[in-house]
């Protein structure tokens, strides 16, 4: 646990005490069920989606639904260290898919309430939490914040393979979050400092969903309300932002 630490500013101490932060959390296997219906005046045809599916893989193990993510990294975590851990998703269904995943991270209360749920921090910065990105993934600008990053694989992927695309490699603590301190000063002129990020725990939480690569472009409109291009070899893009 992290004390007020008077007059003195030390740097080690507030990093072997910032180890006592644990980590939590919570991962979700989804799929997207996105029904658009093509007609011209010859063909009507309405897409079936019950088959199109996506899980998510931690180290090599598809976890199960609301299992924990991330759940091999130590108990306590050190500000500035690198920790590896892969999160990838694969297609469970029958179709070949085009995948997005959400990440979302943020601070919560050290305990739980009366019903079990950690509440959020608010005043707490999650930019302080950085997550390693696999390549291959585009990020969304303009669905992304400081607490989520909306990510879509620009490739299809393929159904019956077996293959697993990793998006995270791994996360760390910035080591400046040492800096972040509130201080006192008595009437004797002593000084208090303190740490603003004493007595929280961070969490983090992913999901991950699907649209059918047939028609996608409008397949993905209708289910997550974007628009992107498709090419010829099926490499998905997002329109440049203004």
């Amino acid at each position: 646990m992290i004390r007020n630490n008077k007059k003195i500013f030390s740097v080690k101490y507030l990093v072997f005490a910032l180890c006592a932060v644990i980590f939590f959390a919570g991962g979700v296997i989804g799929y997207t069920k996105a029904e658009p219906n093509y007609t011209t005046d010859d063909y009507e045809a309405d897409l079936e989606t019950w088959n199109v599916a996506v899980s998510l893989v931690e180290n090599g193990m598809a976890l199960n639904q609301n299992a924990p993510i991330l759940s091999g990294l130590p108990g306590a975590l050190e500000p500035g260290k690198y920790y590896e851990d892969s999160l990838s998703v694969q297609n469970s269904g029958m179709l070949d898919e085009y995948v997005r995943v959400i990440i979302r991270k943020r601070w919560v209360e050290k305990n739980a309430d009366v019903n079990g749920v950690k509440n959020p921090v608010r005043d707490l910065s999650p930019e302080y939490i950085d997550l390693v990105l696999s390549e291959g993934w585009i990020e969304s600008p303009s669905e992304s914040t400081k607490e989520k990053t909306v990510l879509y694989y620009s490739k299809p992927l393929k159904a019956g393979t077996g293959e697993t695309v990793e998006f995270l490699k791994g996360l760390s603590i910035r080591s400046d979050v040492a800096s972040v301190v509130d201080s006192q000063t008595d009437e004797t002129g002593n000084i208090t400092l303190t740490y603003r990020y004493n007595g929280v725990n961070f969490e983090i939480s992913a999901e991950a969903d699907a649209v059918q690569t047939g028609s996608a472009q409008d397949a993905i409109l209708s289910a997550w309300g974007v628009e992107v291009n498709i090419a010829e070899d099926g490499t998905l893009s997002l329109p440049p932002t203004e």
